[in-house]
């Protein structure tokens, strides 16, 4: 973590914001950070990942949504709700991608769990380590215009 941004008990959403933020997205009055009352004054959208999702959907005008997660490249944001009940849980950053025997791997970045440059193959199976099975995944892809 960047300790110019606050941290909130769950990181994930705050870690893909600071991303996004210092690599050069404008806040906003709806998504912005407070360091003087961070847990007053952060917009949820920064720092919730069901927001964030909404947030960077509908309002940012920088990304668009993705059919299918394993067509993310660098610069898109994976969600995913881990019990497929309509409220996204986690926010994940990719930072590239391995293509092996043709098929195409997203590399992410995430904070809670903390883990760096892993594929998202490994983060599906650290999912169903855990005992999430009933998961439902979406993606944003930043618009490179």
């Amino acid at each position: 973590m960047n300790s110019a941004y606050p941290s909130f008990g769950s990181n994930c959403a705050n870690f893909v914001s600071q991303a996004l933020h210092e690599g050069g997205m404008t806040l906003t009055r709806l998504w912005n950070y407070s360091t003087v009352l961070p847990d007053k004054l952060t917009t949820r959208a920064w720092m919730n990942a069901d927001s964030n999702y909404s947030y960077m959907k509908h309002y940012s005008h920088s990304y668009d949504s993705l059919d299918n997660v394993w067509k993310a490249w660098q610069g898109s944001i994976l969600y995913v709700d881990w019990t497929s009940d309509n409220e996204i849980d986690h926010a994940m950053f990719v930072v590239g991608v391995v293509v092996k025997d043709g098929k195409a791997n997203p590399v992410i970045d995430q904070k809670t769990e903390n883990r760096h440059q892993i594929t998202l193959t490994e983060s599906l199976q650290h999912a169903h380590e855990q005992g999430e099975n009933n998961m439902t995944w979406y993606g944003l892809q930043y618009r490179y215009d």
